[in-house]
């Protein structure tokens, strides 16, 4: 199974497929801390891309009111 995503970006999957991924872990007795780290990964880079893009947007705005 692998996780496609969109944009050609990292970004976390819904819960609901996340916890089916984790089932699926869980029932092949895999180690859910690879899983972990992929989701904390996407997390933080999502969290990243937001904090960029309003740094954008506020440099935008004042380079407007010049």
């Amino acid at each position: 199974m692998a996780y496609v995503m969109n944009r050609g970006e990292i970004a976390p999957p819904s819960q609901q497929y996340y916890r089916t991924i984790q089932n699926g872990y869980r029932a092949n007795g895999m180690d859910e801390r690879y899983l972990e780290r992929a989701l904390t990964q996407a997390l933080t880079e999502q969290e990243e891309r937001i904090r960029q893009e309003e740094l954008d947007e506020e440099e935008d705005f004042v380079m407007g009111l010049e």
